[in-house]
């Protein structure tokens, strides 16, 4: 064994440390897609289905939902997507939407629709949060004036004569999303009249496409196209009252899916992983599942092994991954705990970059053991529940529930990534590998998994 060199560990260490907002170009991106088959291809690749929907769309205007497990590269994914569709042409304007909601709160139409069209011209005039933008193309540069309007319609109302909240001073978007009293007041003072305040709103938001349109010129297929992405109402997840989240989530994209519809242009949600099985049958959620490294009977996937590998490669020291781990079957075994999630094999990278008293590299067997243990207690302690919910999925790839009570385990199993979702033409699911040997079988409390 060689000496173990502290500057290889540390730059190793960096280069598995999750980065946010990689785009397309960065180094460290492998792109998935080519390596797959041209059937494995159509399946796995969500980005494509959307720009061809939006592109060959005979209507200016939609909703489309997006969703993804947490640490799938939702984020790089919807960088793509964006590139895709400004190399068609199209105006991309990106919103992080918990920046105007508190998206672990129950969401009410009226205050969603409010912020949501603020948050919209904040981004038409360039100050929309979009993750390292260096392709952004110029915002609109005259005054803002949606949170005017607001105040004066709200001004206008009973609720707001008197009372705590100045509107002459109050930041109305701070308020709605930090003031639980403030968003019932907005509330009551608009639900009256809903019908007409949503036609107020999209009038306003059609003035400023349409201004955008007369200061950007068009280009490409995408032609006049403005698409709007909406990104981490996916983030919603409140334990405590799960429930009442979950049906506002599904309410307001069912009963008010015409308020989300802007005019004049596509709107793109991530949304949360568990709303696919709780619309009605037709509705069109795309789903980023996990890296496929596995096939549904059990054996490896080599185009997505060798992804990851290649991955892990591009960000060891001089692309030297086998000096820390010894050899690319150490790697794969790695890979393979992970099930494909990109975030648990950078941390079971970490993990082991880090290991205690190392002797040398590269690391031993045990070390990696360790290293692997150490991760998998992150995803501990398992209810009795869960691990029976587990052995199901992993029985039967297949993530649905049992019981309408069970809608909130479903979406922590999700959130946790101890469920992983692949396609294999269809959609399936799987129980996070490092947890199966603590699953038992039915009829005992733990011991070597029966799946």
């Amino acid at each position: 064994m060689a000496p173990v060199d502290e500057t290889y560990l540390r730059e190793f260490y960096r280069g598995v440390q999750e980065l946010p907002f990689l785009q397309p170009d960065n180094p460290y991106v492998v792109d998935f897609h080519p390596l797959l088959s041209s059937d494995e291809r159509i399946a796995n690749d969500p980005v494509s289905y959307l720009v061809k929907d939006i592109l060959w769309s005979a209507s200016n205007r939609s909703l489309k939902m997006l969703s993804g497990f947490r640490g799938s590269g939702k984020t790089t994914e919807l960088l793509r997507l964006r590139a895709l569709l400004r190399a068609e042409g199209f105006r991309v304007l990106y919103i992080n939407i918990e920046d105007y909601v508190e998206v672990n709160q129950p969401l009410d139409p009226t205050s969603f629709l409010i912020s949501l069209v603020g948050a919209f011209e904040a981004a038409a005039h360039g100050r929309g949060g979009d993750p390292d933008d260096s392709g952004s193309t110029p915002g609109l540069t005259g005054p803002t004036t949606w949170w005017d309007r607001v105040r004066e319609r709200l001004g206008k109302h009973p609720e707001f004569s008197g009372g705590s909240i100045d509107l002459g001073v109050a930041s109305i978007d701070i308020e709605l999303r930090e003031n639980p009293e403030f968003r019932a007041k907005v509330r009551r003072a608009i639900e009256g009249s809903l019908g007409s305040f949503r036609q107020e709103a999209h009038r306003h938001v059609a003035d400023q496409v349409a201004a955008l349109r007369a200061a950007e010129p068009a280009g490409g297929e995408g032609g006049e196209g403005v698409v709007l992405i909406v990104d981490s109402l996916d983030h919603a997840d409140n334990r405590s009252n799960f429930d009442e989240l979950r049906n506002s989530i599904l309410e307001l994209f069912t009963a008010h899916s015409a308020l989300l519809t802007l005019p004049a242009m596509h709107v793109i949600y991530t949304v949360p992983p568990y709303l696919k099985f709780m619309t009605a049958e037709g509705t069109d959620v795309r789903m980023l599942t996990t890296i496929k490294i596995i096939n549904r009977d059990g054996s490896d996937f080599k185009p997505g092994i060798d992804a990851l590998v290649e991955m892990v490669k591009r960000r060891a020291p001089n692309g030297d991954f086998e000096r820390l781990l010894g050899s690319r079957q150490s790697l794969v075994g790695l890979i393979r705990d992970s099930g494909g999630h990109l975030r648990d094999l950078l941390r079971l990278l970490r993990e082991v970059c880090r290991t205690p008293y190392l002797a040398g590299l590269p690391v031993s067997e045990a070390e990696i053991a360790h290293a692997r243990a150490n991760v998998r207690n992150t995803f501990l302690p398992l209810a009795e529940s869960e691990k029976r919910w587990l052995r199901r999925v992993a029985a039967q790839h297949d993530a649905g529930l049992e019981r309408d009570q069970d809608w909130g385990m479903l979406a922590g199993l999700f959130d946790r990534h101890l469920i992983l979702g692949y396609v294999n033409g269809e959609e399936w699911y799987g129980a996070h590998p490092l947890v199966l040997d603590l699953l038992g079988s039915e009829g005992e409390s733990g011991g070597t998994a029966a799946v």
